[in-house]
């Protein structure tokens, strides 16, 4: 497996790993008719060009697109995971793993030490994903994903020491 920065030949497979990613892990979170033909125009708006400079945007590859996660380096609060998906296909092999560890890799030669992100509550494989690699789950809030309002909690990483040893003991 490969980790490199994304191009915009990237994109289209992107867009397509968003949207097999939200029907999948957010069915019965999000309304069914929002996650079919709404979902994909909004997905294909979204990636319809590169991010600009304040993005790092990385892709796993194996014989295809098995994954992405993009990072917006310019948030108040420091570091924002925006997105990290894998292919449902893939699920399970350490893709989501060597996409953190090359987002921490990447963050720490920038001097960055911290990192965010927002988890819906009721994606439970998620947060235990983030859990695992340490990061420090904060209350549970009203969050909104296209108009449709969800709970969610904020996850922080202070430090990346867990990301790079999952599951070890500190």
């Amino acid at each position: 497996m490969k980790i490199r920065a994304a191009t915009s030949d990237d994109l289209s497979a992107i867009r397509d790993i968003h949207v097999q990613s939200w029907r999948s892990s957010y069915a019965g979170m999000l309304p069914n008719d929002f996650l079919e033909a709404p979902l994909h125009a909004a997905m294909t708006d979204r990636w319809a060009q590169m991010p600009g400079d304040d993005v790092l945007l990385l892709v796993a590859e194996e014989d295809g697109l098995l994954g992405f996660a993009c990072i917006r380096c310019d948030d108040v609060d420091g570091p924002l995971l925006d997105n990290l998906h894998v292919a449902g296909a893939v699920q399970g092999r350490g893709v989501g793993l060597h996409l953190m560890q090359a987002l921490a890799k990447r963050l720490t030669g920038m001097g960055k030490t911290t990192l965010w992100l927002e988890v819906l509550e009721a994606n439970t494989a998620a947060r235990r994903f983030y859990d695992r690699l340490g990061g420090v789950e904060g209350p549970v809030f009203q969050d909104d994903l296209f108009g449709n309002p969800v709970p969610a909690r904020k996850v922080i990483w202070d430090g990346f020491e867990k990301i790079f040893a999952p599951g070890e003991k500190s």
